[in-house]
């Protein structure tokens, strides 16, 4: 599900590439707009 973010290689946590994936690619179904970095990109679009 959704290999480009790397979800088999963290637990809910934000690594880095996660966090350059939401930039890269947006946000899914799958992330809660209450987490700061993926609500910012939310609001940024």
């Amino acid at each position: 599900l959704y290999p480009n973010y790397g979800f088999k290689h963290h637990k809910g946590y934000p690594t880095k590439i996660h966090l350059e994936a939401l930039k890269s690619y947006g946000i899914t179904e799958e992330h809660r707009l209450t987490f700061k970095p993926v609500r910012d990109i939310y609001d940024a679009n």
